[in-house]
């Protein structure tokens, strides 16, 4: 068995069961489901081809799937209620891991068309067939984003990190992977693992809002960090960058005075913090404690579209009651609640501002207060 997939409604899983990968062009398979709790199997495919790697449509009502013929494979889109299936003309004989959009309006799948897998997209109505992926290594496992915004996938660009590694797995289907996700039009690469050991199929958590009490919590994180870091009353209003900031992590063998600082906050909240600021979001998410205004990234370019020195002149016309417009990462809190971490920035000049990482943690009183800041750079 491969490929489960979960319904849209959460109540049944289509999976493939019979013969995959190097066995999947001699013995057949079908396209199953199943209820959640495990009663109710029924095929959904009923022929002697090789059937697997379902994706549900948004609706529920369709299913696409990868459908192998001896040494052809082929998407197909399956009607649920009638058992129709349509071709996906692709223009290729081997592709596979379809994946459809949250948003009903692509389908992603794995292509292999000029000597290694790439990543492709096209409408679920056969139309707008566009390559994402052009790297040397293999990228397959495609994987929509909640919200249809990102792919995640796995990607051989990287190189093998390990001889022993590359000389167990260098005939395998994906011989070396990393994660990495895209814009869903192929842009905006960002690999997420590095490491020497293969990663692959990667699967999203289910998008989830954040309940009042996290909210609250967060919005009493970041007035602590605003009172630690303004020197002069803080504005009625923040000037803010439209989106949220990215952290990154230090080199591992970072020392000194830095090294220090930074080995000395809780463990694993900065890692967190790396994973949960990859994606950017729109800073207006947020639970800021103070109104905002969304500094957008059109109006920076015009603003700072002439030299350094005029582009502040001009932010100060602009905005004549601020000093500075600042960015915050989202937040990350320990398990048990006592540590958090979050990553900002200030720019107030051409020589002036900073990017700073804060630990903050709850006193005994239970108050919200800023234990460190570690400074990743200033101009």
């Amino acid at each position: 068995m491969t490929g489960p997939a979960w319904s849209p409604g959460g109540d049944a899983i289509a999976f493939g069961s019979g013969g995959f990968f190097q066995r999947a062009q001699i013995q057949p398979a079908r396209l199953m489901t199943v209820a959640i709790d495990g009663t109710g199997l029924s095929p959904l495919t009923r022929d002697s081809a090789n059937a697997g790697m379902p994706s549900w449509s948004p609706d529920g009502k369709e299913v696409v799937f990868r459908r192998a013929t001896g040494t052809k494979r082929h998407l197909y889109i399956l009607n649920i209620a009638t058992g129709a299936t349509r071709q996906l003309a692709t223009g290729s004989d081997f592709d596979t891991f379809p994946t459809w959009s949250p948003r009903a309006d692509w389908i992603a799948f794995t292509s292999k068309r000029d000597g290694d897998y790439e990543i492709y997209r096209i409408r679920p109505d056969g139309t707008g067939l566009e390559r994402l992926t052009r790297s040397a290594g293999n990228d397959a496992h495609p994987s929509f984003s909640p919200d249809g915004e990102w792919i995640a996938f796995a990607t051989a660009r990287q190189g093998f990190k390990d001889e022993a590694v590359q000389l167990l797995l260098s005939a395998t289907f994906q011989p070396y992977g990393e994660i990495a996700v895209m814009r869903i039009d192929g842009s905006d690469v960002r690999i997420l693992t590095d490491n020497s050991t293969e990663e692959g199929a990667p699967s999203w958590v289910p998008g989830r809002q954040p309940t009042t009490e996290a909210r609250a919590e967060d919005a009493l994180i970041y007035a602590a960090l605003l009172d630690s870091i303004y020197e002069a009353p803080i504005p009625d209003t923040l000037l803010v960058e439209d989106s949220t900031l990215v952290f990154r992590m230090p080199p591992p063998a970072t020392g000194g005075a830095f090294g220090a600082v930074f080995d000395s906050i809780p463990a694993g909240l900065p890692s967190a913090l790396a994973a949960k600021s990859a994606l950017r979001l729109e800073t207006a998410t947020l639970t800021l404690p103070r109104p905002i205004r969304v500094f957008t990234e059109l109006e920076k370019r015009d603003v700072f579209r002439a030299a350094p020195g005029a582009g502040w002149v001009e932010f100060h016309r602009r905005f004549p009651k601020l000093r500075q417009f600042v960015g915050f990462s989202p937040v990350v809190r320990s398990a048990d609640g006592q540590d958090a971490l979050v990553y900002y920035e200030y720019h107030c000049g051409g020589r002036c501002g900073a990017g700073e990482l804060a630990w903050v943690r709850r006193d005994q009183a239970g108050q919200w207060r800023v234990q460190k800041l570690l400074n990743f750079w200033m101009s």
